[in-house]
């Protein structure tokens, strides 16, 4: 199960990277928590590795303890990754690009969501296509909500214009 811990948890500090548009290079101010105790342990047992593989500095503190400005919060299956906002992203252009990528994720789930309300389809695809459909439209749902959660972060963050 620790395994699953640290995956979750690198995966997601990976996906802020992206979504901030840090330099693979640069290392990440990072904060995680977890509402279940034991994957809380996990984490803290974890840490240095968590530390090496995100290419951060890991601090595990409950959320009210987290800085309460610029951090984007990315929650996944009862683990939350902060990834400090620093002063040379420019927000405008992150939000750009979570709008393009929440567009065509959305394109993508209507597609293989009016594929999967096809009876033809679902009749004549084997079992395992519409297991990885269904699969994949649960995944791509998930990532539409990581996507709207830091957006609305994001504008929050934003300095209001002149």
């Amino acid at each position: 199960a620790w395994f699953v811990t640290l995956e979750r948890f690198v995966t997601t500090a990976r996906t802020g990277r992206a979504l901030l548009h840090y330099p693979p290079g640069k290392l990440l101010s990072l904060y995680g928590t977890a509402k279940d105790d034991g994957e809380l342990a996990t984490l803290h047992h974890l840490q240095p590795h968590l530390a090496h593989l995100s290419r951060g500095a890991v601090q595990l503190a409950p959320i009210d303890q987290w800085p309460k400005t610029h951090v984007l919060r990315l929650g996944v299956e009862g683990l939350t990754v902060g990834v400090l906002v620093e002063g040379d992203v420019d927000l405008r252009k992150a939000l750009d690009r979570i709008g393009k990528r929440k567009s065509e994720s959305s394109k993508e789930a209507t597609r293989l969501e009016s594929k999967l309300a096809s009876a033809e389809f679902t009749a004549k695809a084997p079992p395992e296509v519409v297991a990885e459909h269904t699969q994949r439209v649960a995944m791509v749902r998930h990532e539409l909500g990581i996507l709207t959660s830091s957006e609305q972060q994001l504008h929050a963050m934003k300095p209001p214009q002149n």
